[in-house]
């Protein structure tokens, strides 16, 4: 997830038709559609981890990150493999003003990031306060899935390199709970076992 983000050709996203044909943005955009996919075979996983302790907000953040994800990966695969097969044979459509980057087109590409970042969100939140997965993560999680999602330059005020920082706390933020979920470690205080003593005669 971070290379998607630290790889992304230069000049703004969506980018100029010449940014995609001068670069190989059909592989760096494999890269998120992977990541992608991995994230909805990891997130049934993260909810299975705590789901009693969680509660019901978490299922929300659940439902809203994996309908993200899964829309969030066709926005990726479009990326990745038609977007260069535009920019190369009719560039006029990848304008600042042209149909892929203004309504309604451009509008079903951000409720998918919306959605996806929304439901991350939701889910660093609910993890630092169960405190089921290490906080180091789940703090960097809240953060990172904010800043990812901040509207990238030319659409939005922020620039790609806050937008790729974001994404290298949002992928170690998913290293640490992965890490954590894969090891079976827990921030929660382990109780001693007792051993019971027979009642007196």
């Amino acid at each position: 997830m971070a290379l998607f983000f630290v790889l992304h050709p230069g000049g703004g996203d969506p980018p100029t038709a010449q940014a995609v044909v001068g670069s190989p943005y059909a592989l760096e955009h494999t890269l998120g559609v992977a990541a992608m996919a991995l994230l909805l075979l990891g997130l049934p996983a993260l909810i299975a981890r705590g789901a009693a302790r969680y509660g019901p907000i978490a299922w929300t953040g659940f439902a809203l990150a994996f309908v993200g994800t899964y829309l969030l990966g066709g926005v990726m695969f479009f990326d990745a493999y038609i977007i260069p097969a535009i920019a190369a044979n009719a560039p006029s459509l990848m304008d600042a003003n042209g149909p892929i980057n203004t309504p309604p087109a451009v509008l079903a590409f951000a409720v998918a990031g919306v959605l996806w970042g929304v439901g991350y969100l939701v889910l660093g939140i609910v993890a630092l306060r169960a405190a089921i997965l290490p906080r180091w993560a789940s703090g960097l999680m809240i953060v990172g899935s904010i800043v990812i999602n901040l509207p990238p330059q030319p659409v939005g005020f922020a620039p790609l390199l806050a937008i790729a920082v974001g994404a290298v706390l949002f992928g170690a933020a998913l290293s640490g709970w992965g890490y954590a979920i894969w090891s079976g470690a827990s921030v929660l205080p382990r109780v001693a076992p007792t051993t019971a003593r027979p009642a007196p005669a």
